[in-house]
């Protein structure tokens, strides 16, 4: 389906923004005729870890920052991960994705096990919830090869 293609189930009028690569490989969301509802899948995760091995997290950046600017300031994200929550998780996840990237630049990669020891430690810090942990411990190595620092 194109991006802005409409679809009807009885009152239900849904409007589908293609979004291109951001998390995945192809992200989508779907927009409540009215705005305030979106389903915006794994747009951002409700304060928990994420997955940024596939490397496309510039790409995910670049659409947060424009859902951002094109959602009702009154929507309500109903996310992959998570309870549903306003648009401020956008810049949460934002937040979570320049601090993982951060750390696993400033880590000492010259120890491959310190540095994804480092890292770790790091975004428990940013974020203490055990939930999905794996899926950012999974990530460190690929995002250290794709910075080249690994």
């Amino acid at each position: 389906m194109d991006d802005g293609a409409e679809l009807s189930f009885g009152d239900i009028e849904l409007t589908l923004r293609d979004l291109g690569p951001g998390e995945s490989h192809h992200d989508t969301m779907w927009l409540l005729s009215d705005g305030k509802a979106v389903f915006s899948g794994d747009q951002a995760y409700n304060h928990m870890h994420c997955y940024l091995a596939d490397g496309r997290w510039e790409d995910w950046l670049t659409n947060i920052e424009s859902l951002t600017a094109g959602l009702d300031p009154e929507a309500l994200l109903h996310v992959g991960h998570g309870d549903p929550a306003g648009p401020g998780l956008l810049a949460w996840q934002r937040d979570y994705i320049g601090h993982f990237v951060d750390a696993v630049r400033m880590a000492d990669w010259g120890d491959d096990i310190r540095a994804q020891e480092e890292v770790a430690a790091s975004m428990r810090n940013f974020l203490t919830t055990a939930d999905l942990r794996f899926l950012m411990e999974l990530s460190i190595k690929p995002v250290a090869t794709k910075l080249g620092v690994r």
